[in-house]
């Protein structure tokens, strides 16, 4: 084999690698167009913050897929970063028909800037699979899937 045929093998071969499996991407890039054929099925988080610098995190999850307890720690459901560190509210949890429907609340201030929000539903709950994100504070709305299969968040409008 010439030098430059190997050459090119060894890209391909790291960028097969590195995509992963193609089903996988594939199942990526076309969920979004699919995904209302079992969105009653998903784990859904909305998330608010307002100008007074209070954050709600509202979750409703199907109760097979976690327990009660596991709910009431507001860091397996989300983690804030802030300049100064925000009152934590204690969460409600409420057994719905097939969901639990919990909901976090964080102060942290008008003149709190926050550095970083992370929702970590899929780093803690290993049963779900997916969660429906609808993020809204006053400059933005933000609309997304985060699915275990995928190494990016799939924005949706």
């Amino acid at each position: 084999m010439k030098k430059r045929q190997l050459i090119i093998t060894y890209l391909l071969l790291g960028q097969l690698m590195a995509c992963g499996d193609d089903n996988s991407n594939a199942f990526c890039d076309n969920h979004a167009d699919i995904h209302q054929q079992h969105v009653d099925k998903v784990t859904r988080v909305n998330v608010v913050y307002s100008e007074n610098g209070e954050l709600t995190a509202k979750l409703s999850v199907p109760m097979s897929d976690a327990a009660e307890t596991a709910l009431g720690e507001n860091s397996n459901i989300i983690k804030i970063t802030a300049e100064s560190s925000c009152e934590v509210i204690s969460p409600k949890i409420v057994n719905g028909e097939d969901y639990w429907q919990s909901e976090y609340k964080f102060e942290c201030g008008a003149n709190n800037k926050l550095q970083h929000v992370s929702i970590e539903v899929l780093n803690n709950f290993p049963e779900i699979q997916e969660v429906e994100a609808h993020i809204k504070t006053p400059a933005t709305n933000k609309n997304f899937i985060l699915n275990r299969r995928c190494d990016r968040p799939i924005f949706v409008l």
